[in-house]
């Protein structure tokens, strides 16, 4: 290849062969980095174009050198049709100068090694603040894929969990450990297929917590997962109009299922006055 590879994943195909992505990295003229994949048969020999097919390249990827090189991890996983499904990380969504926001996204390539979904891949944070990264990923038996990452949509390194169906849609994204109230980091997961219960079954996935435990947690895809609702202060430092104190943001997420409307009922309180304190909501 014209770079150095780095930091490979790698998945059964279901045919006795292998699907490898990786982080493709070129120093010079000056620093490029892409995702790739390629799927080798039983025998070793590459299947789709040489060198791997380029999910996204550096005109995409974002981000300082320092993050390109150091972050940018992928994950890969069998689509049951002797396709891939593929995440990774990147900045395209960094601001300028960057200050390391980063964020999943996902690729689906066929049999053939053609990508299946919109170019540069689908975003699996239904949101964009904070950082998501160091994604793994499992096949669910069912034509689709589970995949973690950690999330630092608030204060601290959480960990989400997002399932992925053939189509390229994310159908919920799950906080397995939310952390933000204790403000404790909970960092690289781990996933693996949970063959108990309903099909489709579910998974594990443990992951390391600031004190130096560990945390796990099995999810059931064979239940329904009931949308849950929670609030982060995004930005706490606030005052009231006219005083350059900045504005408050408080941010709603949800987990569960997406595919139908939520209303979702609040009440604000305390001793500020709605429309002259702050904005009325």
């Amino acid at each position: 290849t014209s770079g150095d590879g780095f930091y490979p994943a790698a998945a059964e195909d279901g045919s006795g062969g292998a699907l490898i992505a990786w982080t493709e990295i070129a120093y010079l003229p000056s620093t490029k980095t892409e995702i790739r994949v390629q799927k080798v048969n039983s025998g070793g020999a590459p299947q789709w174009t040489a060198d791997g097919v380029v999910l996204v390249d550096s005109s995409v990827v974002g981000g300082s050198t320092v993050w390109q090189t150091g972050e940018t991890t992928a994950a890969v996983a069998g689509d049951g049709s002797g396709g891939a499904y593929v995440a990774w990380n990147d900045w395209r969504n960094d601001p300028t100068p960057p200050i390391g926001n980063d964020d999943v996204y996902a690729q689906r390539v066929n049999a053939s090694g053609v990508a299946q979904w919109t170019s540069g891949g689908i975003s699996l944070p239904d949101y964009l603040p904070g950082s998501q990264r160091r994604p793994k990923m499992v096949s669910d038996l069912a034509g689709g894929a589970l995949v973690t990452f950690q999330d630092k949509g608030g204060y601290s390194w959480d960990i989400s969990l997002v399932r992925l169906t053939s189509a390229g849609k994310a159908w919920f994204r799950w906080p397995l450990w939310d952390s933000s109230a204790e403000n404790k980091d909970q960092t690289d997961p781990r996933i693996i297929y949970d063959a108990s219960g309903a099909a489709p079954a579910g998974c594990v996935v443990v992951w390391k917590a600031e004190s130096l435990e560990l945390g796990a947690q099995k999810v059931q895809m064979g239940e329904t997962a009931s949308s849950v609702v929670t609030v982060t202060a995004t930005d706490l430092i606030a005052g009231e109009p006219g005083t350059g104190e900045g504005t408050g943001t408080f941010t709603f997420y949800r987990s569960g299922s997406t595919a139908a409307e939520l209303t979702v009922n609040f009440t604000v309180g305390g001793t500020a006055t709605s429309g002259s304190d702050y904005t009325a909501l």
